[in-house]
């Protein structure tokens, strides 16, 4: 629904109104948490990919020959974009994001609701979330929730109306 349920975005008492919040305001960087939002849902979408498509997970560069590791610090072979997605693989990632385009990738995460993003973000560091200014908490949720609301986009919202004492 977009409804926001809960939010935390601090420790300790809250000493003043309007306070900074670091679920809404604090941008970070979203690391592979973009990967399904970005190249991910991308490439399904625009038919590049199913999750049963199969990627071969090797030793790999991006385009200007810098080699590219996992995480995991090994290579699983040939995986489907399910398993890919399942151990969160960098190499399966660049590859996605090379065969769908860079641009592509951008598009669909500013459509996701990520208003973060810059023109400098059009990179393929952008697949393993190395962004200029990072992303929000709420974004990112909200990203998400898209996927679960199959593919509807809802702005998040934090009430629905605001009553006074005597209700109203």
């Amino acid at each position: 629904t977009g409804a926001v349920s809960a939010l935390i975005g601090g420790r300790e008492d809250k000493t003043a109104s309007l306070v900074y919040n670091r679920a809404t305001s604090s941008v970070r960087q979203p690391g592979s948490t973009i990967k399904v939002i970005g190249e991910y849902a991308a490439a399904m979408n625009e038919d590049c990919i199913t999750l049963g498509t199969v990627i071969d997970d090797a030793p790999y560069a991006y385009s200007d020959g810098t080699s590219i590791r996992n995480s995991y610090s090994a290579y699983k072979g040939m995986t489907t974009v399910r398993d890919a997605i399942t151990v969160s693989g960098n190499v399966l990632a660049l590859k996605v994001l090379q065969e769908v385009g860079v641009d592509t990738v951008y598009d669909y995460l500013c459509k996701f609701g990520i208003t973060t993003l810059s023109e400098e973000d059009k990179n393929e560091a952008l697949c393993l979330g190395g962004t200029y200014n990072g992303v929000t908490n709420l974004e990112l949720t909200a990203a998400y929730n898209t996927i679960a609301n199959d593919g509807n986009y809802i702005k998040p919202y934090y009430y629905t109306k605001i009553v006074d004492r005597n209700n109203k």
